[in-house]
């Protein structure tokens, strides 16, 4: 950690030891049990949905039959995901609460491991703004740091220069840069190959489109299909998405290129930028560890 000026963390590797510890395989092998039930549980129900129907049916099938089945099968289906759901939030909580106690108190990583292990995982591009919120404010309940930079950046970004002098906002990464836009167009690959080698009943097909598709919505949401990443002194905008370091949390992590997060209430921002002197990552970590935030500060009209 910096010792003057706006603070950041750096994070060592610390994720194997708690794959290693005891209570995380207990909660691993009682989450898989608990997934199996309960996907053993929407197959009978399932099963049971189209029993019924084919027993009740006066007539051969018909719409009306098949209407039946489709909504016994979704409410099965709609059944065992959150049950599902439940059983992994109660996975990541139960892991966390016992690695807890081997996390020095004065670690100053200590509010982002915890918040990791609680949401199964660092911060993703498919977070919501209430998962993300809850993501910081567990964070912030130890540190008040405004960004988490892997060792492996560590050095690079002593060397970065921070003025205390007002800076213009500046557009970073570009669209190209944004992780929602890698996203949907690796997923819209995969489905289309898929369908073109498989067919129609490729399952998987329709479960990369359907990724594809909800990272088009986020950003279609954020007004932001074609907007560009616009970072100022303390802030960082995405078409009418706003994350400034009074309400959000940055992690970083790479080496020749920066994979930068920026977590807060619109979601979870993800760039990649390159490291070097003089380049994106710099112009960006100069403005959002700026010692005097300037929250007024509006992206210039692109």
């Amino acid at each position: 950690m910096n010792e003057a000026g706006p603070k950041w963390v750096t994070v060592t590797v610390w994720r194997w030891r708690a794959w290693v510890h005891p209570p995380t395989w207990a909660a691993g092998v009682a989450a898989l049990m608990g997934f199996s039930l309960a996907v053993l549980l929407g197959i009978g129900l399932a099963i049971a949905a189209i029993e019924v129907v084919d027993r009740s049916a006066a007539a051969p099938w018909g719409m009306t039959a098949w209407a039946a089945v489709a909504v016994g099968v979704g409410a099965s289906m709609a059944v065992t995901a959150l049950a599902c759901r439940g059983i992994a939030r109660w996975a990541s909580g139960r892991t966390a609460e016992s690695f807890a106690s081997v996390i020095p108190e004065q670690e100053p990583a200590r509010g982002m491991m915890l918040a990791d292990l609680r949401e199964s995982g660092p911060p993703r591009d498919s977070w919501g703004s209430w998962h993300a919120k809850r993501w910081v404010e567990e964070v912030r309940r130890h540190s008040e740091a405004r960004a988490f930079v892997a060792r492996s950046l560590d050095e690079r970004v002593r060397r970065y220069d921070v003025t205390e002098k007002p800076v213009e906002p500046e557009r970073i990464g570009g669209t190209a840069g944004v992780g929602s836009g890698v996203t949907i167009g690796f997923f819209a690959i995969l489905a289309a190959l898929l369908l073109w080698t498989s067919g129609p009943r490729s399952f998987a097909a329709y479960i990369f489109a359907a990724a594809a598709i909800g990272s088009l919505v986020r950003l279609l949401r954020r007004r932001a299909l074609f907007a560009p990443v616009v970072a100022g002194q303390g802030w960082i905008e995405h078409g009418s998405a706003r994350w400034t370091v009074k309400d959000s949390i940055v992690v970083v992590t790479g080496w020749s290129s920066a994979k930068v997060r920026i977590v807060g209430p619109p979601g979870v921002l993800t760039l990649t930028l390159p490291t070097a002197r003089g380049r994106e990552f710099e112009a960006f970590w100069m403005r959002w560890m700026h010692p005097a935030p300037d929250l007024l500060q509006r992206a210039f009209d692109a």
